[in-house]
Parts: structure tokens; C-alpha cells; sequence
């Protein structure tokens, strides 16, 4: 178990918000969930959080977006991303922007818990 750290995930799809803050419950992180990237940055989570889990596709500001932002604004924080469209283009443009690791959908529980686990670790 981690026991420490504090996530934020930004996904629009309510039941994979819900599992993966399930998730991190679990390794014992504290996890505050968000229905949109605007709804993330308006909310000043950013200032607290150690790691952002967010989805590529949304519907205003994308995951891509909230990427760029978050290495403007608050470059320590780690972003994970995920995403149901995978493809190298993606992962090379998400890595470029300051993403750690770009997951595809269906995650691998375990490869994502393992990059959820270093990511809170290092802060």
C-alpha cells in the first residue's frame, strides 16, 4: 500500500472516474475526481495535487490541453494519461507535452497501478 499522495483523475466517462478512484483508494491516495478539464483548473486542485490522471478525449478542453497547461503552470505535478485511442502519434505528442506514461484502454491494472504508485512516490 502507498498511503500517501494525492491524485486528481479528469476523466468525462463517469464509470471510469469512479474505478480508477476506486483504484487508488485502494493503494491508499487520496484521489478528488473531475467530469472536465475546465472543471479541474477552475477548481485549484492543481496547487495541491502530486499527479493528474486524465482521459485524451473530452469534450471542451482535451487531455492534450490539460497537459500543456499543467506544464505551464504547475510543472511538478506528474500526468498520467489515458485514452481508448492509442496510437504512437498520441503517446509520442502526450510525452513531448510532459505526460510520464500514456496508458491505452482497456487499461493493465497492473502496469497502470506500478506508474500511479511512482508518481505519488516521488512527491
Amino acid at each position: 500500500m502507498v498511503a500517501s499522495g494525492f491524485i486528481c483523475i479528469v476523466d468525462d466517462d463517469d464509470s471510469m472516474r469512479k474505478a480508477l478512484s476506486r483504484l487508488a483508494r485502494q493503494l491508499g491516495i487520496k484521489v478528488r475526481g473531475f467530469a472536465s478539464a475546465e472543471q479541474f483548473v477552475s477548481s485549484g486542485c492543481a496547487e495541491q495535487c502530486d499527479c493528474v490522471v486524465t482521459d485524451l478525449q473530452m469534450r471542451e478542453m482535451s487531455g492534450l490541453d490539460l497537459i500543456t497547461w499543467l506544464a505551464s503552470n504547475y510543472p511538478s505535478i506528474d500526468v498520467l494519461m489515458i485514452t481508448g485511442f492509442a496510437t504512437p502519434e498520441v503517446e509520442t505528442d502526450a510525452l513531448a507535452r510532459g505526460a510520464i506514461g500514456v496508458f491505452a484502454k482497456p487499461l493493465d491494472f497492473n502496469v497502470f497501478t506500478a506508474a500511479l504508485k511512482r508518481a505519488t512516490a516521488q512527491h
